[in-house]
């Protein structure tokens, strides 16, 4: 059962997807139906330091909900090389982790 606060955390991030997200769409790698969503592409343009950690522009990472693809996160976690199309640009990801409560997916991608 939900509680107040999970209730605020969906719409924030399903408004802030709407508004600022991007479109993706992943193939799995083993078969499937593509599987469509709005994500957060971080793509840094300049090197930067936020809270004391170095934010690297290099580094590119996309930012999901739980539910949006699902299976990804898991594959991304056992080294199976995913790939997923964010506007068209295709990318393959890495490195996943589970962000605050485990509700929020960040992967970081590479360009292809």
């Amino acid at each position: 059962m939900s509680n107040l606060f999970d209730s605020y955390q969906d719409g924030v991030f399903d408004r802030v997807t709407n508004i600022m997200g991007r479109d993706a769409i992943w193939i799995p790698s083993a078969g499937g139906s593509a599987l469509t969503g709005r994500v957060v592409l971080n793509e840094p343009t300049e090197k930067e330091m936020i809270d004391q950690a170095e934010y690297n522009p290099r580094v590119r990472n996309m930012e999901y909900k739980h539910g949006v693809f699902p299976g990804l996160f898991e594959k991304v976690k056992q080294n199976v090389a995913e790939e997923v199309s964010i506007d068209g640009v295709m990318y393959v990801c890495h490195n996943a982790n589970a962000k605050f409560d485990g509700k929020t997916y960040i992967l970081n991608i590479e360009p292809i």
